[in-house]
């Protein structure tokens, strides 16, 4: 098998001819273990660390170690004990060579008197929902025990919304916090010992029922007779959604009974209209029937309009014409259409939410005037579209039936 070998820097590679592979191999020495595994780490003066590092080199060279504090050589073995004495931030540095080739690892290490060394919750940055608890604590300080007794706590919300506005949370290792409102916020966790002190912060996004929606532009245009799907997600666990209930309006009007988190609407004609979603979730808490209620909204503003290229062009086609009479009306009306020209016609009806709600006509139509009926006596009243497709074009109208 023809191979041929190369030298690059930092790599080694080969190409195998017959099936047209080129691999390559990283030259540096490469670290497999390093301890710590965290780099970052906060130590109390006077403690010691080991620090250690397995390598793995791909040419199976020697390798030669050497560790620094700061900038003074203090090994040159895998691992090496470090007590440090005085306060202060140090680096830790190793860096392995096979006399071409270098790599290196750093720790940085802060010394203190005193540091919180564990806290929960461990992520510093949360999403909650409104009404939320959360737990908060700091669970280990590490300090020298100089006979000052033991760390002391402070715990602080911060409103980040209300120029950072300040308010006392607790004086205790932990504090469970109530978030009451959307926005967003920060805590603060403070230990302190005499003049030694550490902290611990969190930034909090508080959400409310509606964690996310769609479209998420919240001001969109589309053309008349399109068709947009509007919805959004619940901030809530699974075991609670079916809890939740929606109410949805156009321009502040019940648009129908929609107990659904998505809903597809048309707009007909062109203008400028509000939409909007009602999330409301109701549980019920222990056996005293107590129903609690909260609320959410999201809107949007539609613009309707048509593009210029239709404005600015013949928008009655001489051909084609369509009506509904009467309208409104109450049980009865007549789509009437005229074609110039034989062809097929397609003739439904749609709720204000999009939906298909009745099959008019679907059949090739002479030329002339043509009347077909509509029948509304079994429909709930509301707002209905009907839509006339022919071969030429499509036609929209808004038809009210009344009771």
């Amino acid at each position: 098998m023809p191979i041929t070998a190369g030298w690059r820097r930092k790599q080694y590679y080969w190409t195998d001819f017959c099936a047209g592979v080129t691999t390559t191999y990283l030259l540096d020495p490469q670290f497999i273990y390093w301890e710590p595994q965290d780099t970052t780490l906060k130590v109390l003066q006077n403690e010691s660390i080991r620090f250690l590092v397995r390598m793995r080199d791909n040419q199976v060279d020697t390798l030669s170690y050497l560790w620094t504090l700061t900038d003074s050589i203090i090994a040159r073995d895998t691992s090496v004990t470090i007590q440090f004495d005085e306060l202060g931030e140090f680096t830790v540095r190793c860096r392995v060579s096979d006399d071409e080739y270098v790599s290196v690892i750093t720790w940085h290490i802060l010394v203190c008197e005193f540091f919180i060394a564990e806290y929960f919750p461990e992520n510093n940055l949360l999403q909650v929902r409104r009404n939320t608890s959360v737990p908060f604590s700091i669970d280990s300080v590490a300090y020298i025990d100089d006979g000052r007794g033991r760390p002391a706590y402070r715990w602080t919300l911060i409103d980040r919304l209300d120029d950072n506005r300040r308010a006392e949370a607790g004086q205790d290792s932990a504090a469970d916090i109530m978030f009451e409102r959307k926005g967003r916020y920060a805590v603060e966790g403070l230990a302190y010992l005499g003049d030694s002190r550490d902290s611990v912060t969190w930034e909090v996004e508080v959400r409310g029922i509606i964690r996310a929606y769609w479209p998420r532009c919240e001001v969109v245009s589309i053309r008349p007779g399109e068709t947009m799907l509007f919805g959004v997600a619940p901030f809530v666990p699974e075991d609670r959604r079916p809890r939740l209930s929606y109410r949805w309006q156009v321009d502040q009007v019940d648009i129908m009974d929609e107990d659904s988190s998505e809903v597809r609407l048309v707009f007909p004609d062109t203008g400028r209209f509000e939409v909007g979603v009602f999330a409301v979730d109701s549980m019920q808490v222990d056996s005293v029937n107590w129903e609690l209620t909260e609320t959410d909204s999201q809107k949007w503003i539609v613009n309707v309009a048509v593009p210029d290229w239709i404005v600015h062009s013949k928008f009655q086609i001489p051909n084609s014409k369509f009506d509904i009479v009467p309208n409104p009306f109450n049980s009865l009306a007549e789509a009437r259409f005229e074609l110039e020209q034989s062809g097929d016609v397609k003739l439904q009806m749609f709720d204000i939410g999009g939906r298909l709600v009745a099959k008019l006509a679907n059949d090739e139509f002479e030329t002339g005037r043509h009347s077909i009926t509509i029948d509304g006596a079994r429909r709930p009243a509301g707002i209905y579209l009907l839509r006339l497709q022919t071969n030429k074009r499509t036609f929209v109208r808004k038809v009210v039936l009344m009771r």
